[in-house]
């Protein structure tokens, strides 16, 4: 499996990532279970059989894209040559920045087909638990691509941003800031979506579930 980072200005690539491995106690804690050591067996055994089936389905690939930044202003910032982003943030997150590296990361499709199918058999228990390991995954995925891509901008004389999603908030001038979650379209449309693994429904949350989507700024040094 290759995964090095290959960066064609212009062009959309796709990253094969390695496999995250939840750990058990993360995955006990984001279901409330503050202490892992006086868990139920029954408990734990469940947890680890959906930290199994997460390891045996994911394939966590990434699609990115290196575009250039147009113009940043109060109203939101355009890319390449006319994507329109509509948030004030990006003049906060992005003011210096020349490029952006245009990102959408997914764990597969897999862990969904997975996690219905134990829906359906009434395995709650382990529906929910893979449901906490693949956001985990997802988790690792992203900071992989993130050190990738922060180490390829070393390299190049620049540094990159915080990581900017669609349908998150972020802090400008001591309040948060919503990049409103239907600026998914434009971003998928710098992708070339057709060919993407990850799809984007009209109320424009993304299939598979465990995927995400974003932009990180890249500013000269």
């Amino acid at each position: 499996m290759d995964t090095s980072l290959k960066v064609i200005r212009g062009q959309v690539q796709t990253l094969q990532l390695e496999t995250p491995k939840p750990k058990l106690d993360a995955v006990l804690r984001i279901q409330g279970y503050k202490d892992p050591n006086k868990v139920r067996r029954v408990i734990r055994e469940s947890a680890l059989t959906a930290i199994e089936a997460f390891i045996e389905n994911t394939v966590p690939t990434v699609t990115y894209r290196i575009v250039d930044v147009h113009s940043v202003d109060r109203e939101g910032a355009v890319l390449g040559a006319a994507v329109k982003l509509q948030s004030e943030i990006f003049q906060q997150y992005l003011a210096e920045a020349k490029e952006v590296v245009v990102f959408v990361l997914t764990v597969g499709k897999q862990i969904d087909d997975q996690t219905i199918k134990w829906m359906d058999e009434e395995k709650l228990v382990e529906a929910l638990f893979l449901e906490s390991a693949a956001w985990l995954g997802v988790e690792d995925a992203t900071k992989q691509f993130v050190l990738k891509i922060r180490n390829w901008a070393m390299q190049q004389s620049m540094r990159i941003s915080r990581r900017l999603g669609p349908g998150y908030s972020y802090p400008i001038d001591g309040q948060q800031v919503m990049w409103d979650l239907l600026d998914q379209r434009p971003l998928f449309d710098l992708l070339d979506a057709a060919d993407m693994p990850v799809t984007l429904l009209e109320s424009s949350a993304m299939l598979p579930k465990m995927s995400r989507s974003g932009l990180f700024g890249l500013i000269p040094r």
